[in-house]
């Protein structure tokens, strides 16, 4: 941000290539200190897969509660991501909390996530062919009379009735 002293470019939209040897600090410090600096000034959020990366299952990945304190203290905006269709936000954090991770419910943007917006821009009445422990996302939803139909890990739903609702 310009007149932070942290050297980056002042309105410049662009940022270095991947791979490309970071610019040479400026200002007071200097050093790498300054050069990590200089990263922040041009990196503005961090995306961070939540599956296989803070955790796996109702185990934490060692060193992520350590490293996610350390990524906490930049200047960057931090969300957290998911693909999974099996469980609702609610149970996902609970599970993170547990594990000792400090995290607001807020920063975590999953599937379900998606589909439920996508569901509220289209305003559309789907028919949710999901786990069940995925339907709290949902609350809200009108789903009578459903026009669409969102499609999740749900292997307990796939038979023959309610494929034959799916199609009609």
């Amino acid at each position: 941000m310009p007149g932070r002293g942290c050297g980056c470019r002042a309105g410049s939209r662009r940022a270095p290539a991947l791979g490309r040897a970071a610019p040479a600090p400026r200002g007071p410090g200097g050093g790498a200190a300054g050069a990590r600096m200089e990263a922040w000034c041009v990196l503005k959020a961090v995306l961070v897969d939540l599956s296989s990366t803070l955790h796996i299952e109702d185990s934490a990945v060692p060193g992520t509660q350590e490293a996610l304190k350390r990524l906490r203290s930049a200047p960057v905006t931090i969300r957290f991501v998911m693909n999974t269709t099996k469980e609702c936000k609610r149970d996902l954090l609970e599970r993170l909390t547990k594990l000792g991770f400090d995290i607001a419910e807020n920063e975590i943007f999953t599937s379900l996530t998606a589909a439920r917006n996508f569901l509220e821009q289209k305003q559309v009445w789907p028919l949710l062919l999901v786990d069940d422990k995925a339907l709290p996302d949902f609350t809200g939803i009108a789903t009578d009379d459903p026009n669409a139909v969102v499609v999740g890990l749900a292997p307990e739903h796939f038979h023959y009735e309610m494929m034959n609702r799916v199609f009609q």
